[in-house]
């Protein structure tokens, strides 16, 4: 857990002034998704979260091994696309980009979860986001930062490696929260209060 830690510590330290960039610009990028989705759902193309993983859940449709499973594959798709994009200098925009449009998505979920049920009758479930979100966008700015700095030479190797990156440990963390966000989110369902109907 130390080792862990010291991992992260040591990742942010040795590259502050790109982990500043990047929190700037996923902070832009929530701002942007917030006003898109009031825009949107103040205009005549409504926003629809009946396909959203953890809606379907508490509305009953999906199960909880469902809501895990959906949850993963949701973080690992641009999970991988940040990791391929990264083995080369001109592919690294990209990443940017899928790293950047991820978190555009998370402000457009969470104001439409607000605007469509209502601030307190969703309340827990928006305070369990933002956190979820949170940590979500702090894990992979950290990731992202570690693959951007990896030498392109045996650039999967290195970051597969302990030695050399920081990359699995982050990954595991990342698995290790979705993990957790579905638990609290299985054990709070009686809690929260859903006008989805």
């Amino acid at each position: 857990m130390k080792n862990m830690f010291r991992n992260i510590v040591d990742c942010i330290s040795r590259k502050k002034a790109m982990f500043i960039v990047f929190i700037i610009l996923a902070l832009v990028m929530l701002v942007i998704g917030v006003v898109s989705a009031i825009n949107f759902n103040t205009g005549v193309l409504p926003i629809d979260l009946g396909n959203i993983t953890f809606i379907k859940f508490l509305r009953g449709s999906s199960g909880f091994f469902s809501l895990i499973f959906n949850t993963i594959i949701a973080s690992v798709i641009i999970y991988a696309l940040m990791v391929i994009c990264c083995c080369k200098n001109f592919l690294v925009p990209i990443a940017i980009i899928f790293y950047l449009y991820f978190i555009y998505c998370m402000g457009v979920v969470w104001t439409s979860v607000m605007l469509i049920y209502g601030f307190f009758a969703t309340i827990i479930l928006l305070i369990l986001l933002l956190a979820f979100y949170a940590c979500e966008i702090f894990i992979l700015t950290l990731l992202l930062c570690e693959l951007v700095t990896l030498p392109k030479t045996n650039y999967f190797r290195c970051c597969f490696n302990n030695q050399t990156s920081s990359a699995v440990i982050l990954s595991t963390i990342l698995l290790v929260l979705i993990v957790t966000f579905c638990l609290i989110l299985a054990c709070l369902k009686s809690y929260i209060i859903l006008l989805i109907y």
